[in-house]
């Protein structure tokens, strides 16, 4: 049996609170400082990679922010969900 899936990509410039409903998500901070995901630090090109097992689904929401000092914020978030075909 073929699983099918699908890789989209978010870029989020402001703080905000993202619905990940997917197998995998990554979330890769590009900002001039330090991004936060669920409140846990991330410094200017790290990442965060979550992935499940086959057949399971993420559900949480995760809560973006950024650091007052950062100028420039930019996170870009991958998720791989599943499609029917």
């Amino acid at each position: 049996m073929n699983i099918y899936f699908s890789i989209d990509s978010q870029v989020y410039s402001t703080a905000i609170q993202v619905q990940s409903m997917c197998n995998a998500i990554t979330f890769w901070n590009r900002s001039d400082g330090t991004a936060y995901i669920n409140g846990v630090p991330y410094l200017p090109g790290e990442k965060l990679e979550i992935s499940g097992n086959g057949g399971e689904i993420d559900t949480t929401i995760y809560k973006l922010s950024f650091d007052s000092a950062v100028t420039a914020p930019l996170v870009v978030v991958y998720r791989k969900t599943y499609i029917k075909k």
